[in-house]
């Protein structure tokens, strides 16, 4: 399992993305992987070509991504303009969630405590001291976005 990506990591990733349609003369256009054919805008010579292809009325508008010898890539690349921001968007739902989990677990991990405390708590075995203080640490955690 590889290291987590650091927040410097997924800014970078996401300003990648943001600048895909910085300083381009149009943007919103799909990419499309295919076969180089007559209405491609590269050489015959090269295999597959990803284009960003917009399409405005009757008017269909291509600029060229990228070439490749290899389909698969040519069809990855395509697909990752849509891919990466959704895998970022995932990312960041998958954080808060964990978030959310985490100070859950926190929360429910200092009732127990409180529960088995002999001052505070309504279990009948309970302990020798008074870990109310711990709980306390313990809630602190969790609304401080948890511990690691």
């Amino acid at each position: 399992m590889s290291a987590p990506l650091s927040e410097q990591q997924l800014a970078e990733i996401s300003g990648r993305v943001d600048g895909l349609d910085r300083d381009r003369i149009f943007k919103g256009g799909a990419w499309k992987s295919s076969p180089v054919d007559a209405k491609s805008v590269l050489p015959p010579q090269t295999n597959f070509a990803v284009e960003e292809v917009l399409k405005t009325g009757d008017c269909v508008i291509r600029a060229s991504v990228a070439v490749f010898a290899d389909e698969k890539l040519a069809d990855f690349t395509a697909a990752a303009r849509e891919d990466v921001p959704a895998l970022l968007a995932e990312v960041e739902r998958l954080k808060a969630e964990l978030a959310t989990a985490r100070a859950a677990a926190l929360n429910e991990g200092a009732d127990l405590l409180v529960a088995y405390c002999p001052d505070h708590g309504s279990k009948d075995t309970c302990t020798m001291s008074c870990h109310c203080g711990g709980a306390d640490e313990l809630r602190t955690l969790a609304t401080q976005g948890g511990a690691r």
